[in-house]
């Protein structure tokens, strides 16, 4: 969701990170977040080493994060419970590490604290593989689209059968089973129990899709060469009729997560 979204995304995660190039999104939390559900966060909880004094360098527990004063990423901080659920806006936040997160809760969430005067990209969109914990082989893909604070999923099992949508798929006995958006870049990603999250505000299904999906095998994909147009219903704020779905992948690491 890397630590998302990749942590949420892993954006879920987040974490998410991918331009019609590569998404993760990262599950991060922080102080506040305006709008939205709450997006319940599986690491962090309070107690641990909340109150004790911290620097760079540590001196906090795995539940916790290291607040400093001015933000500054500098000197002597306090170490605060993580959050264990964060606002699911994505206004963009750089933490004391270099990396992004959709919001401070989701980067306190994470272990860390942001960075007021931190300079780290904002990545436009991002995309993400992950394989699914079911019996038969499955595989999400995500695309977080940060810009217009949207996601948009495609779900795909390995069981043979037909196709639902008119998109040439390799091996052909993957199949896509579902294209879903929805209208929060946090929900492009994985939920504790290795499924993704539930859409946090309003969500469609996709009409049709058109194009080609490739996946590089065996055991999960590790793969992923995609070029599809998907059609939504007309008349949506929050997602176009016409969407593309564009991104070439390949990983020596598994799961499929860039």
């Amino acid at each position: 969701m890397r630590a998302l979204a990749r942590a949420l995304v892993s954006c879920g995660v987040f974490l998410l990170s991918g331009c019609d190039s590569d998404v993760s999104i990262r599950d991060t939390g922080g102080s506040g977040g305006s709008g939205g559900e709450a997006l319940p966060i599986g690491a962090g909880g309070a107690g641990g080493a909340g109150g004790a004094t911290c620097t760079p360098a540590g001196g906090c527990d795995f539940s916790s994060w290291c607040d400093f004063p001015t933000d500054n990423c500098g000197g002597e901080g306090v170490c605060v419970p993580a959050p264990t659920e964060c606002p699911a806006d994505c206004e963009g936040v750089c933490s004391c590490d270099g990396a992004f997160y959709c919001n401070a809760c989701l980067a306190h969430a994470a272990g860390i604290d942001v960075d007021a005067l931190g300079d780290c990209a904002f990545p436009d969109v991002e995309y993400s593989a992950y394989p699914l914990p079911t019996d038969a082989p499955r595989l999400v893909l995500f695309k977080a689209d940060f810009g217009r604070d949207r996601c948009i999923r495609v779900t795909l099992a390995g069981l043979g059968g037909p196709a639902v949508f008119a998109v040439e798929v390799v091996p052909t006995d993957w199949t896509i089973e579902d294209i879903v958006a929805s209208d929060h870049v946090s929900d492009c990603g994985l939920a504790n129990d290795g499924f993704p999250v539930q859409p946090q505000g309003a969500s469609a299904s996709a009409l049709s899709a058109d194009g080609t999906l490739s996946l590089v095998l065996p055991y999960v994909p590790c793969g992923v060469s995609t070029d599809m147009a998907l059609e939504f219903a007309a008349g949506l704020a929050w997602v176009d009729e016409l969407e593309t779905f564009q991104w070439e992948y390949a990983s020596s690491q598994l799961p499929c997560d860039p």
